[in-house]
């Protein structure tokens, strides 16, 4: 059952309903029941991979409670649940990347498809893995108390809008709402139907359309002119955004509709004029977490600037290996992490000719070209967060400096990868569209306030119009692979 599914409708329906209709103080029971049978429906073989984590760190938990008494055992107690939990999640993420070596250790006579050399990553484990460990170091550290109740804390790992890719949830924030649950709101209920919509707008008329150029481009990069791969690469930081929000703001409505705000994981990152402010607005909840549970006790920047440029360094190389054992995802990181050492070396030129330009700091060209240069900063990086390897995204790197051919690209129609040029005609439409909506946010204008002050009739209207078109593209791209979040295999 995805969130695509004629039965996730029916699910979704259900669990309304009943919500609203029970007592507030049962509510939490009737969330768990519905997260784990969500759970048990993507794959019923991890389940138990869940509640061991769940009822674990339940247990150490009240060892790490503060009001106890600091002492060495409770930093043991962290320490080793912290290794164990890091340990779980390192063996599931690099088990195949060095299954090759395991093979040569057993000989060349044991089956690869055998049990011992098959073991699929559960579903959700590196984000609820995450929630866990920063549960535990808020506890450590005093910042919130530990659950008395297992089956509230259970829905706080568990709960299903956010399991599969996030948010990274906190305690101060979604375990305070499930411990004091809200009553019914029915304006809080349009704006998560609304926000809703938007997601799957994003994720199947966007992202699985620009996917269609990207897959076909990076599958056989080497019959590609260097125009060509360039093209895609664009396309890929859109087809990122836009399936990786489209996520987050299907996941952030549903807690809406059931009275839950989850952390808001997109904030307009494409128009950031720095890569610091990008990764402010960028994936917020996994930032915010290496922030605050790997930069800011490595020392941060109160060490000094050399410190603070090996703790950004190591930061962004821990995000790398969170997204996958390739090397080419350690590059990603590294790369982002050296992007922000840079800016904090030439941070002092800056200023000084800021203060001595006239134009002013809010001028619209300079906005704009800050803009330009992190998007293109960014982009570079993408290049191999989505290389299968690090010598192919070197090999693409290499035909977009020494290969263009760009006339041959233009005039050929190769940059389409086979896509009829009225359906992206209709994409680049749907792309502005996104841009827009992202610039009016920008500007502080909240679509759903201003839908929520329109008459009930109009407002409906414009609902009702937005889910024709979505049905209508997605009929039209019927076959296509929409159930499948890129960030669901991270």
């Amino acid at each position: 059952m995805t969130f695509f599914s004629f039965e996730f409708i029916i699910f979704i329906s259900i669990v309304f309903c009943v919500n609203w209709l029970i007592a507030a103080r049962y509510r939490y029971i009737w969330l768990l029941a519905a997260s784990l049978f969500f759970y048990v429906c993507q794959d019923l073989r991890y389940l138990a991979v869940l509640l061991l984590l769940t009822i674990f760190s339940f247990g150490i938990s009240h060892h790490l409670d503060g009001a106890d008494g600091k002492g060495k055992r409770r930093t043991l107690a962290l320490s080793l649940s912290l290794v164990l939990l890091i340990s779980i999640i390192s063996v599931f993420k690099f088990f195949d990347y060095f299954k090759s070596g395991l093979l040569h250790i057993f000989g060349a006579a044991v089956d690869p498809s055998t049990t011992l050399f098959t073991l699929l990553m559960p579903i959700g484990l590196s984000f609820y893995a995450l929630t866990i460990i920063g549960y535990l170091i808020d506890v450590y550290r005093g910042d919130t108390v530990p659950e008395r109740n297992i089956a509230k804390y259970a829905l706080f790992i568990s709960f299903f809008p956010a399991i599969l890719s996030g948010p990274i949830e906190r305690s101060g924030n979604l375990l305070r709402q499930i411990r004091e649950p809200g009553s019914f709101d029915e304006k809080k209920v349009q704006r998560g139907f609304i926000t809703i919509l938007y997601g799957y707008f994003m994720k199947l008329l966007v992202a699985n359309r620009c996917a269609l150029i990207v897959n076909a481009a990076f599958d056989d990069h080497t019959a590609q002119t260097g125009a060509a791969m360039l093209f895609a690469l664009i396309m890929y930081a859109i087809q990122l955004y836009a399936d990786f929000a489209g996520y987050s703001l299907i996941a952030l409505g549903i807690g809406r509709i059931l009275g839950f705000e989850l952390i808001e994981n997109f904030k307009q990152p494409y128009l950031s004029c720095s890569i610091s402010e990008f990764w402010s607005r960028w994936h917020i909840s996994l930032s915010s977490w290496l922030r605050d549970y790997v930069y800011i006790p490595l020392g941060g920047n109160r060490k000094g600037k050399l410190r603070k440029s090996v703790n950004l360094i190591i930061t962004f190389i821990v995000s790398g290996f969170w997204h996958g054992a390739g090397v080419h995802y350690l590059a990603w990181g590294l790369l982002h992490g050296i992007y922000q050492v840079l800016a904090g070396i030439i941070q002092p030129v800056r200023l000084h000719f800021r203060g001595t330009d006239k134009v002013q700091r809010n001028n619209w060209l300079r906005r704009i070209f800050q803009i330009m240069i992190t998007f293109t900063l960014v982009d570079f990086a993408w290049l191999f967060f989505r290389a299968s390897s690090l010598s192919s995204g070197l090999e693409i790197l290499r035909l977009m400096l020494t290969d263009m051919q760009l006339g041959l690209t233009v005039s050929s129609g190769s940059w389409l990868f086979g896509m009829e040029q009225r359906r992206f005609i209709i994409l680049l439409v749907e792309i502005i569209f996104i841009a827009l909506v992202d610039i009016v946010h920008e500007k502080g204008i909240s679509i759903t306030e201003v839908l929520n002050k329109m008459t009930r009739p109009l407002r409906w209207s414009v609902y009702i119009a937005f889910i024709v078109i979505i049905l209508i593209g997605v009929i039209h791209d019927y076959g296509g692979d929409s159930s499948s979040f890129i960030y669901a295999r991270f």
